[in-house]
């Protein structure tokens, strides 16, 4: 578990610079980090690699894999990344599991009613759709995939892009086909594509793919610490969220100390931009640490995983809890919100 850790080192900003004197986005272009999409042929073959279980739910478990801090720096050599989580413009965290986006699955398993008889793991005789069947979801910033990966056992078509193209191969794409050999017989494996690339190059790349308007559910875990990237972020979601019943899902901290973004600026650059409404719907400051496992040695899952464990126990009272018992808490939150298309103007795409 040495790998396992939140929070990004102080950077360029003071660590006192709260989210109300955060810098306004520059006006000057960012260069694009080419988009392209990454075939599962091109990933690391073979056993995941430091296996570990993540319980985020009772009895709803997801495999993954741990890539090491020597490994990482092979794969992306600069010299910052061995002390830091984050390295604008050449890594931007994916290979680190954050506490974002085991909200976003346990948010997830609250909206869409998920059980573990529901998903396309389970061996239950007489199992019905699986709920999200039918439904097309993009990860933005994905890491270890673990959201999309938790859409995919409940059925939906997923799409999962990431900064690096090194941690799609490396990371995301075997934890995918771990979970996905899971699959029961009575069920059949959803289509998934992957994407690499800064969020202004994937949406146009996307959107010449034929994905323009097409994903009914996006997710973003932990993506928003940046002030100038959530522009980016919010201008590829327009590209592709299919109206007018798509919604966004966020998860991420009430601010990030050093960098600037965070819940708050955030909401205000989607204001600002006048296409979604926003609603806060799911706050939690709960230690999710240990939801996270190391696997058997003979690949089953744990006794601890088949149960769902304490702190999974604990999870949805929390969740039904939402913001009062965060709130009362204080401090630095963590939220999940919800965009989407305004009522008003539904009609107009009925």
């Amino acid at each position: 578990m040495a790998d396992f850790r939140f929070g990004f080192q102080p950077g360029a900003l003071a660590a006192d610079q709260g989210e109300d004197n955060a810098p306004a986005p520059s006006s000057r272009p960012v260069p694009a980090h080419p988009a392209s999409e990454v075939s599962t042929s091109q990933a690391t073959q073979g056993p995941l690699q430091s296996p570990e279980h993540v319980v985020v739910a009772p009895g709803v478990v997801i495999v993954k894999g741990r890539i090491g801090t020597t490994r990482i720096t092979e794969l992306l050599p600069d010299d910052r990344i061995a002390t830091s989580d984050l390295v604008p413009e050449v890594y931007e965290g994916g290979f680190k599991l954050w506490e974002g986006a085991v909200d976003m699955c346990r948010y997830m398993i609250q909206k869409y009613k998920l059980t573990p008889e529901s998903l396309i793991t389970s061996a239950s005789e007489g199992s019905k759709q699986p709920p999200l069947q039918g439904k097309r979801v993009l990860e933005l910033g994905c890491g270890h995939g673990i959201p999309g990966i938790l859409a995919m056992m409940a059925g939906a078509e997923v799409h999962f892009q990431d900064f690096n193209k090194e941690v799609l191969t490396e990371l995301t794409i075997p934890n995918v086909l771990a979970n996905m050999a899971r699959v029961a017989p009575s069920h059949t494996r959803p289509p998934c594509r992957f994407f690499s690339g800064d969020w202004s190059a994937v949406g146009e790349l996307l959107t010449a793919r034929g994905f323009g308007g097409h994903y009914d559910i996006i997710m973003t875990s932990e993506s928003i610490y940046n002030v100038e990237s959530q522009y980016r972020l919010i201008e590829c979601i327009k590209q592709v969220l299919q109206p007018p019943h798509g919604v966004v899902l966020v998860a991420a901290k009430s601010y990030y100390f050093g960098v600037g973004g965070g819940i708050k600026t955030f909401i205000k650059a989607v204001q600002q931009d006048g296409i979604f409404d926003v609603a806060h719907v799911y706050k939690t400051s709960e230690d999710v640490t240990s939801a996270v496992m190391t696997a058997p040695a003979d690949g089953s899952l744990a006794e601890e995983a088949t149960s769902g464990g304490e702190a999974a126990q604990e999870a949805p009272a929390a969740a039904a809890a939402g913001a009062g018992s965060a709130g009362a808490a204080g401090g630095n939150v963590r939220e999940v919100l919800e965009l989407s298309f305004p009522l008003a103007i539904q009609p107009y795409f009925l």
